[in-house]
């Protein structure tokens, strides 16, 4: 029998699986880039506050797509 306990565990725990997820593609996606602490800090904000993270994804997107162009050669690495 499935009560609302059991459900609301099961949806924690993929939530919490989700966010190492995320902070694991956060991090390589700011080692990758070598940006600096101020940068990580955001995606890892982007995941901490609530609906926060529709603004992030923006931002991050438009500063990859900024430092993709900058440096051209660094699109090979990936």
């Amino acid at each position: 029998m499935v009560d609302a306990r059991s459900v609301s565990t099961l949806i924690a725990q993929a939530h919490g699986v989700a966010y190492i997820v995320y902070l694991v593609a956060g991090f390589r996606l700011w080692y990758m880039l070598r940006w600096g602490a101020a940068r990580m800090l955001l995606i890892i904000s982007g995941g901490l506050i609530p609906f926060f993270s529709f603004f992030v994804e923006r931002k991050v997107a438009s500063l990859v797509t900024k430092d993709l162009k900058e440096n051209p050669n660094a699109v090979s690495r990936y």
